[in-house]
């Protein structure tokens, strides 16, 4: 795998399944600015911003083998910026 394809969204990453490489991945950090004075910061963890790969995808980036779960980064370049598909649940106990 190189590693700048597996950035750009190009490439995966596997492991056998129930072992998770989330620790060789860095935490991101976004600054925004809020205000004139303010700046709002997103801390993005390894297991947000790699997204698990479906069957469908594993054969066709020919990763045949069902003995490892497949990721592949799920932030994405955009002419104004860059992208995050993040979803979040609230649940109210």
């Amino acid at each position: 795998m190189e590693q700048a394809s597996f950035w750009q969204g190009d490439d995966l990453s596997c492991w056998s399944h129930g072992q998770h490489g989330f620790q060789y991945f860095p935490t991101l950090t976004v600054s925004l600015a809020a205000s004139a004075n303010e700046t709002i910061k997103l801390i993005v963890s390894p297991r947000q911003y790699l997204r698990l790969v479906s069957d469908r995808e594993r054969y066709s980036a020919g990763q045949f083998s069902p003995d490892y779960d497949c990721y592949r980064v799920s932030i994405s370049p955009s002419d104004s910026g860059m992208y995050f598909s993040y979803i979040v649940f609230l649940f109210n106990v």
